[in-house]
């Protein structure tokens, strides 16, 4: 099972708005952004590491409260999983 990475609330709170960061997580992969429907989001990037010949998506929880927090969640998890594959 893949190891889940939780991520302060507080620690997420950066100085882009929801455009910005998913524009951020294009760099990386195909980043998507959702909604359940009853003010729940879910934010994910499916990933492929050039030279590491690996795949893998990163996602945010399916309960954040904005779209914002999703974003913001997603980004810090890469940020975290390519520190891990030294990247």
């Amino acid at each position: 099972m893949a190891e889940i990475i939780p991520v302060s609330k507080f620690k997420v709170i950066q100085d882009y708005g929801i455009e910005d960061g998913m524009l951020k997580l294009c760099e990386y992969g195909k980043p998507r952004l959702c909604s359940h429907g009853n003010g729940e989001w879910h934010c994910a990037v499916e990933m492929f590491v050039q030279g590491k010949g690996i795949t893998f998506n990163i996602t945010s929880e399916f309960t954040e409260k904005s779209m914002l927090i999703a974003v913001h969640v997603c980004i810090e998890r890469l940020k975290k999983a390519l520190t891990d594959l030294g990247v």
